[in-house]
């Protein structure tokens, strides 16, 4: 089972501690999250859709790889909603 803590944005659960290259992604797009320093499934669950799209080599073929193998183990790419802002005071 994996939940979201909503104060942190963070993943917890089993799926999120899945390494990447047991989850099912080409080999040039595990090189790349490699490279990006994402090991497991919940570090790049972590992570904004403008981050990931951020990756070095990573343009929309490789994003909706990407989505399409977080989907299949039921995980999304964190919203910007679960983003904290300091307010001025």
């Amino acid at each position: 089972m994996e939940s979201r803590d909503r104060e942190k944005g963070v993943v917890i659960g089993v799926l999120a501690d899945q390494p990447i290259p047991s989850a099912g992604f080409t080999p040039h797009t595990e090189k790349i999250l490699y490279r990006a320093g994402l090991r497991v499934m919940g570090d790049l669950a972590n992570l904004t859709e403008p981050e990931i799209r951020a990756l070095p080599r990573v343009g929309r073929r490789r994003f909706s790889e990407i989505v399409e193998v977080l989907s299949e183990h039921g995980l999304t790419y964190r919203s910007r909603h679960f983003v904290t802002y300091r307010r001025r005071r």
